[in-house]
């Protein structure tokens, strides 16, 4: 199984195109962000997939019983396997 978190996914690289995503910020809220043009009434798939999961990860860091059970989730190496995280460089 691979690690939850590796270098690919943690790595800062610029911010693309169709790109979106949460900024946490130091007071501990957060900010939902898209790059492009987003038509409501015309949304790609991709744009409904990303807009799905920026709601489910709103709703977890807007209640605390919710991220409770995610920290809790992401602890367990029944979930995340053995390894959560990995610094080693992609060969």
């Amino acid at each position: 199984m691979t690690a939850l978190l590796n270098h690919e996914n943690v790595t800062a690289t610029p911010i693309e195109e169709g790109d979106a995503g949460i900024i946490l910020k130091p007071d501990g809220t957060f900010k939902v962000f898209s790059t492009g043009l987003i038509d409501g009434a015309n949304l790609t798939t991709a744009q409904q997939e990303q807009g799905k999961r920026l709601m489910a990860l709103s709703v977890a860091l807007a209640h605390p019983q919710v991220m409770d059970i995610l920290l809790q989730m992401a602890a367990d190496p029944d979930i995340v396997g053995e390894k959560v995280v990995d610094t080693k460089l992609s060969s």
